[in-house]
């Protein structure tokens, strides 16, 4: 048990630490791999072991330690949050759903297979030892020059859309006004060329940092006497840190500017807000203050998006419990044939014609059959809905609703399927003195897959999703 302690202990400090690093880079994403490694190689790096079989059982012990502990921790924090910050409580019991422990038992395979890859470097060492750390200088200019490849920038200005990769290439950069219409343009301040060109700058670079260092633990060493520097740990160690800043280094800075994005959205009134942009990979419509408006315009600037995302084209700034949210406007005009948002479908058996949206503006809810099928009934002149009882248990529900003038009986059938729910939803109304009936089929995620604030603004979204209004535009827009 004494072997033991050393790995339980590094197992217990890597869980808490890499929990926390979840708060900027979210532990579902690829960013966050490297960290699991690195808990496999510390829980290796402190066994005194030198024989390859008497780390396994150790590294098997503390890797399942390590991944149901953070797991834990991720899900207390998300708990917490949700129920001080976003008063929006997470059941409890989600901390031993099915999903959860699979992704405990992901996060202690990753941290083995690291504390594999850490057997193999420290027989590496074991047998080289100070031979090892001209190889490390050469192999780990070049891991660290990839790694700052995952850092970039969108080049503004030109008519080819084009990035600057890897640090400190991409940021070599300046500003000029184009003569003829004064947009702003990136210039580099200098500039070696191709991709091939700055990628070999940047090995150089990196490759006179590793030099530096090694020579430096050399120099010190020299004049040491009772304890030295491991220039091979160092070496080692220094690799690791650039490969892991490079990599997490746009998620924390998306994290930072949805956070100044949050904060920026106070408000009293309506004509406080104002939608400033629609930018990958934060909203199809960023709304903040109108103070902040420049300030948060210019931070979303920086972050290297490329594209927008798919709105219905009518979202306006609201004030809504003194925060800036986004709202759609189903008063604005802007359904029809030269709207590149809505479509028009023709029905040539019915001979009638609707418009419909290309795409839901939600997130977090996506259509599946799609477009709606309408039906037209001339036999039923007369809207029966026979509403199920609140209190069913029934995966069908059948409820009246009134949408502005117009009543509806909406029938839903809801199975869950590989974390997502598909519900069936059947709008039937009275039109032109006919039953009409739109039929489609609807996926809802489950929030609570997410991890915060995604998971709290997953939840936001299905509760102000009106589907009730799309459905009502889809039948105002009904034609013989």
């Amino acid at each position: 048990m004494k072997k033991f302690k050393p790995v339980i202990f590094t197992s217990l400090i890597c869980a808490v630490l890499f929990s926390l690093v979840t708060i900027l880079i979210s532990h579902l994403d690829w960013p966050f791999i490297p960290y699991l490694i690195m808990a496999g190689l510390f829980m290796v790096w402190v066994q005194p072991e030198k024989v390859s079989y008497k780390f396994l059982d150790k590294l098997l012990a503390g890797s399942l330690i390590f991944g149901f502990l953070m797991t834990a921790l991720i899900f207390l924090r998300m708990y917490l949050m949700s129920r001080l910050v976003y008063a929006s409580p997470l059941p409890f019991n989600l901390l031993w759903d099915s999903d959860t422990v699979v992704l405990a038992l992901v996060y202690a395979f990753l941290s083995f297979l690291g504390g594999l890859l850490g057997i193999f470097f420290k027989g590496l060492y074991l047998l080289y030892q100070t031979k090892l750390d001209w190889v490390i200088v050469i192999l780990g200019s070049l891991l660290t020059t990839l790694s700052s490849l995952a850092v970039f920038k969108v080049k503004i200005g030109g008519t080819i859309m084009s990035g600057y990769y890897g640090l400190p290439y991409s940021y070599f950069t300046y500003q000029i006004k184009d003569v003829l219409d004064g947009f702003a343009i990136d210039k580099l301040i200098f500039s070696p060329g191709s991709l091939y060109h700055y990628i070999v700058f940047d090995y150089l670079l990196y490759l006179a940092l590793f030099l530096v260092v090694y020579f430096g633990a050399v120099q010190v060493n020299k004049r040491l006497t009772s304890w030295k520097i491991n220039a091979t740990y160092l070496l080692f160690g220094l690799s690791l840190f650039l490969i892991t800043v490079f990599i997490s280094f746009l998620p924390i800075k998306q994290s930072f500017i949805s956070y100044r994005i949050a904060m920026a959205s106070s408000c009293q009134v309506d004509p406080d807000c104002v939608i400033i942009a629609n930018r990958l990979p934060f909203s199809c419509a960023i709304v903040v203050n109108r103070d902040n408006a420049e300030r948060i315009l210019k931070l979303v600037n920086s972050f290297p998006s490329t594209g927008e995302l798919q709105c219905l084209g009518n979202e306006k700034a609201v004030c809504l419990d003194r925060r800036c949210q986004v709202a759609l406007d189903y008063n604005s005009n802007q359904v029809g044939e030269n709207n590149d948002l809505w479509r028009i479908f023709v029905d040539e058996v019915q001979k009638i014609s609707f418009s419909y949206p290309k795409k839901l503006t939600a997130q977090y809810i996506s259509t599946v059959d799609w477009p709606p099928v309408v039906t037209l009934s001339d036999s039923v002149h007369q809207l029966i809905c026979d509403e199920t009882s609140p209190e069913s248990s029934l995966p069908q529900r059948v409820m009246r609703r009134q949408v502005d003038d117009r009543i509806y009986c909406v029938e839903a059938l809801s199975e869950g399927a590989a974390g997502s729910v598909y519900t069936q939803y059947s709008y039937s109304t009275i039109w032109d003195e006919k039953l009409a009936t739109i039929s489609f089929t609807l996926q809802f995620p489950q929030c609570y897959n997410y991890d915060e604030p995604a998971q709290t603004n997953c939840k936001k979204e299905r509760e102000s999703f009106d589907l009730d209004g799309i459905v009502d535009r889809i039948i105002a827009s009904l034609k013989n």
